[in-house]
């Protein structure tokens, strides 16, 4: 029985910044209502949101839902005939979403001569900083605002290009001012793991394996096919119980529903568009050309998380250990070495680069586009090298952020073996093969 997939996340979320469409609100906060009292780093994004609508007069933004937020959500409120008991609930966060008045950044750069709606969040950030004398923040990048961000990236220890590109937007978020397409789909943890299919049944998207490129058309024979195949059974596009070497018809078929579904060129061609779509779920991944040879032994304890490595960060430090330990991570294929902190997680290691350099080797083994693909690693972590498997998107950057100018906002996924996520306590398959094939074991 066909199977058409409807993604909870994925698919709407995780792929925005990448076709372009536009959040609901229920995706943006964190919370479904907010009121007087409250504490929440969305308390700051709603007053930002007052503030460019122009009914929130405050000169600071902060976490705290006070008289002066509640006064303002009021008067919001009887602006827009909606009922005025200073909550945000259901129809006040939606009337900010049709708005456009949410501090949501959905491009990956902002220069000098753009022009965007977006642009107000940027410039309300560098107006509370300091670094913009302006009444009020405007739609137009110019050389103003182009001198206040450099400004704010010398103070942040960031490039000072006047350009702001991924981790100027990672530091505005990290410091509360906005959100962006990935973090507002994926905040806390990889929520990817989990799907909703038409038919009620819920299923784990899985790992399925590796293809020698990223562009197959009908007609094509190959080994890669088969995966492609798979894949497409997975998400519920091809209805298979055995997979071919061959690109046909029905695999054409397959990809163009697929296709149809993400708004992309319906011309049944998988080509890099395509493509992304099973790396952001995590599905395929593109064999490194770069391989080191190893040796027999090259590989890495198969160590199980929750018995052998997290107990021996517990037994020096207690609960105490979330920043305590360096480790180096070493790309199993490339042999690329990346100077790390296990900076925070239980039922995994949430890690961050220690420096620019080594978020720069980050960026390059992913192509330098961030993903929730997993690459097999080797952890020299306390006396011990470990078979992980690392996940290559940044994300958290508002509450998990312990290294401020390392080039990356937020924390990066390493699991082992039986390692599970946080945001649904499950083992994820898609880490655990590869933290097979960093251990060697089949």
């Amino acid at each position: 029985m066909r199977k058409r997939i409807t993604l909870l996340l994925t698919s709407i979320l995780a792929l925005t910044s990448l076709l372009g469409m536009s959040f609901a609100d229920s995706s943006y906060f964190d919370a479904s209502a907010y009121k007087k009292g409250d504490e929440s780093r969305d308390v700051k994004l709603i007053q930002l949101a007052l503030y460019i609508d122009g009914s929130y007069s405050g000169s600071e933004f902060a976490t705290t839902f006070g008289p002066k937020t509640e006064a303002a959500v009021k008067a919001f409120q009887e602006k827009y005939g909606l009922t005025a008991d200073g909550v945000v609930g259901d129809g006040t966060m939606s009337k900010m979403a049709n708005l456009d008045i949410l501090p949501l950044l959905t491009k990956t750069s902002y220069r000098n001569d753009d022009e965007s709606e977006e642009i107000q969040f940027i410039q309300s950030a560098l107006i509370e900083e300091g670094y913009l004398a302006i009444d009020r923040p405007t739609v137009n990048f110019g050389p103003k605002t182009e001198a206040a961000v450099k400004a704010f990236q010398r103070a942040n220890g960031l490039d000072a290009d006047g350009i702001v590109g991924n981790d100027t937007i990672g530091k505005l978020v990290s410091m509360g001012y906005v959100k962006t397409s990935t973090q507002t789909a994926i905040d806390e943890e990889n929520l990817s793991d989990d799907i909703a299919y038409a038919d009620g049944t819920e299923e784990n998207l899985r790992y399925i394996g590796e293809v020698t490129r990223t562009s197959y058309a009908q007609g094509d024979t190959s080994d890669d096919i088969a995966v492609i195949q798979e894949a497409l059974a997975c998400l519920g596009y091809l209805n298979a119980d055995t997979y071919t070497t061959y690109y046909g018809e029905e695999t054409a078929n397959a990809v163009k529903s697929l296709q149809a579904h993400y708004g992309l060129e319906v011309d049944g061609v998988i080509g890099s568009g395509t493509f992304s779509v099973f790396r952001q779920l995590g599905m395929l991944t593109v064999k490194s050309t770069e391989i080191v040879s190893r040796g027999a032994t090259r590989t890495g304890e198969y160590l199980d998380w929750f018995k052998e490595v997290l107990p021996m960060a517990e037994a020096i430090y207690g609960a105490d250990y979330r920043g305590k330990i360096k480790i180096v991570i070493e790309d199993y294929y490339t042999g690329v070495k990346i100077n790390a902190l296990f900076s925070y997680g239980h039922n995994h290691m949430d890690i961050e680069p220690l420096t620019k350099e080594d978020t720069e080797k980050i960026k390059k083994l992913w192509d330098y586009n961030y993903a929730w693909t997993m690459r097999p690693v080797l952890v020299y972590y306390l006396d011990h090298i470990v078979a992980g498997s690392l996940a290559g998107m940044p994300h958290a950057a508002s509450t998990l952020d312990r290294i401020g100018d390392n080039g990356m906002a937020g924390v990066l996924d390493l699991h082992y073996k039986n390692s599970r996520t946080h945001a649904t306590n499950k083992i994820d398959e898609r880490h655990q093969k590869q933290i097979r094939i960093a251990a060697g074991v089949n």
